[in-house]
């Protein structure tokens, strides 16, 4: 089966790398943005394509890796039933290839930030997979040595919400806790990223119960206050919602 891809940005570089790395005929790239499209196709070492419907002739399963609100625009241009439609969406499904019945959503369980390294950590990433049961067996066979978990189209929202609490909004709260430490007087702020990779090891080998620590596990009103009294604006609101979360994780639901 000979993959083609539709877009060329971070997720099309990297999956089309790791594609061909691990033995996978990947024809090549189309892309209207032509810088895009010539670093793709040199960075993969395949072909370069004019067209969208001349990258759909030579392929058997392409896959749409454009923004969330292209998929359904470029799907309608090329659309056929003698083709495999994938995209690589978190919170879209199948449904969008909507009246193609192979047509499957793909989404790595990871962050995806370079175009030109990330494809060395696909070789561990988790991979939701959905859409129709007749041929899915083909789209897990693309990534067989990863961990795909199948997901059913109803839940990708709730799914991707999950990801988002725990991939973008950690980089949320890095933001902040370095800038509070900035403010505190530090000029080394790499230590927030110890405190944090430390404290996801801490939930991954303890749990997350067992990993609480801090003011709110403590019940400690004086320390929470001092805190509330020198943040401000989002902060404030943004250290109240997540302590009353904590207070609900460590049974001090009365805190807050």
């Amino acid at each position: 089966m000979r993959i083609g891809f539709i877009g060329a940005g971070k997720v099309g570089c990297s999956l089309g790398k790791y594609f061909v790395n691990t033995g996978i005929d990947v024809a090549g790239y189309f892309c209207k943005n032509t810088t895009s499209l010539e670093f793709a196709t040199e960075f993969t070492n395949t072909k370069k394509f004019e067209t969208a419907q001349s990258l759909t002739d030579a392929s058997d399963i392409i896959f749409l890796t454009v923004p969330d609100s292209q998929i359904a625009v470029v799907y309608e241009s090329i659309k056929t039933n003698e083709k495999i439609f994938v995209h690589c969406s978190g919170a879209l499904s199948s449904t969008v290839f909507y009246d193609n019945i192979y047509g499957y959503s793909l989404h790595p369980f990871m962050a995806i930030n370079d175009k030109r390294c990330s494809y060395k950590q696909l070789g561990t990433a988790n991979f939701t997979l959905e859409g129709n049961e007749e041929k899915i067996h083909l789209i897990k066979n693309l990534v067989k040595n990863n961990e795909v978990y199948i997901i059913s189209a109803e839940n990708k929202p709730l799914y991707h919400a999950s990801a988002v609490f725990a991939s973008n909004f950690s980089v949320a709260l890095g933001a902040i806790a370095t800038e509070l430490l900035q403010k505190s007087g530090f000029t080394n702020t790499d230590i927030i990223f110890d405190i944090m990779e430390n404290n996801i090891k801490n939930m991954k080998s303890s749990g997350i119960i067992n990993s609480l620590t801090g003011p709110v596990a403590r019940g400690d009103i004086d320390t929470i206050k001092k805190h509330m009294s020198v943040l401000h604006s989002d902060e404030l609101e943004i250290y109240k919602l997540l302590s009353k979360k904590l207070a609900e994780l460590a049974g001090k639901g009365d805190l807050f």
